[in-house]
């Protein structure tokens, strides 16, 4: 038995090696990808911006005078970069034309408006670019922002363009031959992985070692125990940070070369520019530089420090950096702050320029200059998604150890510890149940755009929302008939059922033709959800007493938030690769794996004493029951005073303040995605710690009061820090609040004699549904926030309010005693 035992553990580490060496190589390759991509995202939006300019001027495009040439200009950039270097092509058939990198321009409709290869105007695009150019990048939608689609064989960058009305007149398109990018990151992912599995295949190797040394010094019955799972994950965690750094060491040459080839584009498109201007005899210091489209390209090109032009003298003219354009040597447009203030010198490294010759005679220069500054944020991404990529790994090997130590627990015959502890079989379920769910939501707006269609005369920011709006609709009212329907049999009905119901509703998503259909198949997941979630804490309920009923539900939240992180990290890196639908097949597959896990690892009976008779909970509930349990006191005060406060918080401040207040501050997604990700992991690994002393507490209200006191706290760290900082430590505050107060808040409601008297599914339910009005209220209320003068301010107010429920709600549960069921506390 110990041989399996250690074999088991040792396939294990294995699979979580191999998962960690996929995430990280599915990051570093989207890192690398979008680097080299972006060469010939400049073209593109250079010639975007030109267009936009000129069918905002009322021009029609199909009829104005230049397009054309700058169409032919654009072009000729783009193969003359992909010439330098891609001679394997030869022989391999691109999708488009000869060219393995084609730049057009296209009407809404999929008509060729305009081509460097003038055969194929007039013509209908292929239906693969027809379907692309659907693709949301409206102005205002830069949450939404698509760069590059990868359709059959292409990688396709779609832009649009909006005449003075915002209406879509036509689209840029290039069209990059798949295999010229996949060339270049097939080899250097070989290379990586080669690498990378030396490191993982050694640190397996002294893996085993230490799991024999482990095993001989422990007795049959206690193997594998705690010790032997944090272990595992501290020595997954130390080889995933060993193989991150290899493989980032290896990308770093092939990145530099990218960020070089990016700036050699952005060079030629102004060079181009300028000896444009040249050749109609203008003075280089009589330019208005405003007219050209650099400042969007230096916006959009992160690792950029500036762009300058200088005169035959070397002096600069002009200098356009992220932070706008400055005209050195023409006062007539430059801004009088700038006229007026002393210059800082440059310090940005000259890492790309061209002389501009005309007639023999050197006229201008053009150069373009690498911020450090640049490099480091673009770095720190990297670092981040890297980390967020071993975190979710880590997270789905340490519910796998919960599961394979139950298994042996199990198999070496320890039934009675098994069934005492039969409260934590719901974790790993619910994480697998959440990380199904959660793989979609990172995009279902977006998936909403691209099949929108007019409803209801709303706005499309608006439609664009009632998929999530009515999933969620659907929750809160799906939790009060669950509680219902508990109490009257028991929760496995409501649970096999909600598992069902949100795998058809996944599936549905998939197969989705139209708008209505995809809103009604997350209604269908809406109700799935909600029943299962439900069922879930009716689990812990009837498998539970007084004395672990807040660990349990620690338990519950921590394979709930577990889910919930590597569902929405692992989504957005498959959908990238795979594509929406791809995804959408992939979440119903995974939920339905959780009716698999029940038949085998949920036990059917419930723990002796921990549920009132069923007999007295079939009876038929009156009005005047519910009144009598909304209107109790410490109901009341949990409700108000606690329960609408944290999900003010959870969705006000995390979902909604904290991503719109720090992208304000040109953070980049991505970090702040890492920087939600401390509020989860609060809850996955303090919870359940900090549960134990929840059940052991004299008063469980106390722990109540303790989370809103730290709720208050973090609201009011704003007074104390700012920006950036102010929202990491405030998240951070939060999780360690929510790991407390969520688990001691149903925990404390079940100790009340009217939950009892109601019945615990219905009571449960109502509870619940409560939390969803201040879902509702949390961008209400911080969206207040956002649009007042003084931002960290206003937190601090709120902060203060925080604090006065939580006072309230200690002075209204004081003296409770005399409602509670007698044992607890």
């Amino acid at each position: 038995m110990q041989q399996r035992i250690r074999i088991g553990a040792i396939l294990l580490i294995v699979g979580a090696l191999d998962l960690s060496a996929v995430f990280l190589l599915l990051t570093f390759d989207g890192f690398y990808r979008d680097a080299v991509l972006d060469r010939y995202y400049l073209p593109a939006k250079h010639l975007q911006a030109n267009l936009q300019r000129t069918a905002r001027d009322g021009a029609r495009l199909h009829q104005a005078i230049g397009i054309e040439r700058d169409v032919r200009r654009a072009q000729a950039i783009l193969s003359a970069e992909v010439g330098k270097r891609d001679a394997q092509l030869a022989g391999h058939e691109p999708l488009l034309s000869d060219n393995p990198a084609t730049l057009l321009v296209a009407a809404p409709g999929g008509e060729v408006l305009y081509h460097a290869g003038a055969s194929h105007v007039g013509d209908a695009l292929p239906e693969k670019l027809r379907v692309v150019l659907a693709t949301p990048n409206a102005p205002g939608e830069a949450a939404s922002r698509i760069r590059y689609v990868k359709a059959d064989g292409a990688y396709v960058i779609p832009l649009k363009i909006f005449d003075r009305g915002q209406r879509w007149v036509a689209s840029v398109l290039v069209v990059v031959d798949s295999y010229m990018i996949d060339v270049r990151t097939s080899k250097l992912r070989d290379g990586v992985l080669k690498s990378m599995y030396s490191v993982l295949a050694a640190s397996l190797l002294a893996y085993a070692l230490l799991l024999v040394f482990i095993v001989l010094g422990k007795r049959r019955a206690v193997f594998p125990d705690k010790r032997f799972l944090w272990f595992s994950l501290v020595f997954v965690a130390l080889a995933q940070v060993a193989a991150a750094a290899l493989g980032g060491m290896t990308y770093k040459e092939p990145y530099a070369k990218a960020i070089e080839e990016k700036l050699q584009t952005l060079v030629a498109l102004a060079e181009l520019d300028t000896k444009s201007a040249l050749t109609r005899r203008i003075r280089l210091e009589d330019l208005d530089f405003r007219h050209y489209p650099w400042l969007e390209l230096a916006r959009e090109f992160k690792e950029l420090g500036a762009l300058e032009i200088h005169n035959a003298a070397g002096k600069a003219v002009v200098r356009v950096d992220a932070n706008g354009t400055l005209h050195l040597a023409n006062d007539r447009v430059r801004p009088q702050e700038v006229r007026d203030s002393n210059r800082q010198p440059f310090t940005e490294h000259l890492v790309s320029s061209s002389n501009i010759v005309l007639q023999g005679v050197p006229n201008a220069r053009v150069v373009a200059r690498i911020s450090k500054e640049g490099i480091e944020r673009q770095l720190m991404e990297l670092i981040a998604d890297s980390m967020a990529a071993i975190m979710v790994s880590l997270l789905i090997l340490l519910e796998i150890l919960l599961i394979f130590s139950r298994v042996v627990q199990r198999s070496l015959g320890s039934r009675q510890a098994d069934r005492a502890n039969a409260w934590g079989a719901m974790r790993p379920a619910v994480f697998l149940f959440l990380f199904g769910i959660d793989l979609t939501m990172s995009f279902v707006p977006l998936h909403m755009e691209i099949l929108y269609e007019p409803m209801f005369g709303l706005p499309k920011d608006v439609v664009m929302g009632l998929p999530i709006s009515v999933e969620f609709l659907f929750v809160g009212i799906t939790m009060i008939a669950a509680g219902a329907w508990m109490d009257r049999r028991d929760w496995r009905q409501p649970f096999l059922a909600g598992v069902l119901l949100a795998s058809a509703g996944a599936l549905y998503s998939w197969l989705a033709p139209d708008a209505l259909h995809f809103i009604l198949s997350r209604a269908v997941v809406g109700i799935g959800y909600g029943f299962t979630i439900m069922a879930s804490q009716g689990f812990i309920i009837a498998h539970s007493d007084a004395q672990n009923k807040a660990q349990g539900l620690a338990q519950l939240f921590a394979g709930l938030y577990g889910g919930s992180i590597c569902g929405w990290v692992a989504g957005a890196m498959l959908a990238e690769r795979l594509g929406f639908d791809a995804v959408f097949l992939s979440a119903g597959v995974i939920v339905a794996l959780v009716l698999c896990y029940a038949a085998f690892m949920l036990p059917r009976e419930p723990l002796k004493g921990a549920c009132p008779e069923r007999a007295e909970l079939k009876r038929p509930v009156e009005l005047a029951h519910v009144w009598k349990f909304l209107a109790n006191r410490s109901m009341l005060g949990l409700i108000l005073f606690s329960s609408l406060p944290v999900s003010i918080a959870a969705i006000g401040f995390l979902n909604y303040f904290s991503p719109v207040y720090v992208h304000r501050m040109g953070v980049s997604q991505s970090i702040i995605g890492q920087v939600l990700m401390l509020y989860g992991l609060c809850l996955v690994f303090l919870g359940p710690w900090v549960s134990r002393s929840i059940d052991t507490a004299n008063r469980k209200s106390l722990a109540v009061f303790a989370g809103g006191l730290l709720g208050s706290l973090a609201l009011l760290s704003f007074n104390a820090f700012e920006g950036f900082l102010a929202a990491a430590v405030a998240v951070l505050i939060l999780g360690v609040s929510h790991s407390i107060v969520l688990a001691s808040q149903s925990a404390y409601a079940l100790s009340l004699k009217v939950t009892r008297q109601l019945g615990e599914g219905k009571a449960m339910g109502i509870f619940l549904s409560s939390s969803r009005i201040g879902h509702v209220l949390g961008p209400i209320v911080f969206g207040c926030v956002i649009v007042a003068t003084d931002i960290e301010q206003g937190v601090t107010y709120l902060g203060y309010a925080y604090l006065a429920v939580a006072v309230l709600f200690w002075i209204l549960t004081r003296k409770d005693r005399q409602m509670l069921i007698a044992g607890a506390t």
